[in-house]
This record gives C-alpha cells, sequence and structure tokens, in this order.
C-alpha cells in the first residue's frame, strides 16, 4: 500500500529512468539489470522495439519526450503523495 512505501522511504528511494527486470527470477522487481552488461543485447532489442512501435503509431512522445497538459487543465504535482493536495 502507498502507506508502506511511505514508512519505508519510497520517495527517498534512487529511481532510474528506465528499468530492466528479469520477471521469471525476480517477479518483485527487486533487482534493476539495465546496468548489467551482459543484458546490453537484449537492452537494445528492447529500445528498438519500442522506438519503431511509437513511430508506427505516431507517438505524441517522440517530439521531445513529453505532453503539455491542455489549456486550462488541472492536475496534480507529479512528485505529490495524495491526490487530496494542491492543484497545479
Amino acid at each position: 500500500s502507498k502507506q508502506f512505501l511511505l514508512d519505508h522511504n519510497w520517495p527517498s528511494q534512487p529511481r532510474h529512468q528506465e528499468m530492466l527486470y528479469d520477471l521469471l527470477f525476480d517477479p518483485h522487481e527487486a533487482h534493476n539489470l539495465i546496468d548489467q552488461p551482459n543484458y546490453n543485447d537484449i537492452l537494445s532489442d528492447l529500445r528498438a522495439r519500442l522506438e519503431r512501435w511509437m513511430i508506427e503509431t505516431n507517438d505524441p512522445l517522440l517530439p521531445d519526450g513529453q505532453i503539455d497538459p491542455p489549456l486550462g487543465a488541472r492536475y496534480n504535482d507529479v512528485n505529490g503523495l495524495s491526490p487530496r493536495e494542491p492543484v497545479i
């Protein structure tokens, strides 16, 4: 639950931009393999497959990696801890 994550300092845990897990041997996704050299081929393949799919589907994230909210939209801070926090 969210309370468990907060109790165990979840907000202070470093989070990689990319993550790669072996779900067969690490079903709880505890060990990120992104920096392991023996997974470079798999990582390259997955990146290429994602890029091809994004191009095929005309993904709006392609130009610069973000999508601006619609004019007048109200939303919670992405780093907020609760949906009850003030909106931006």
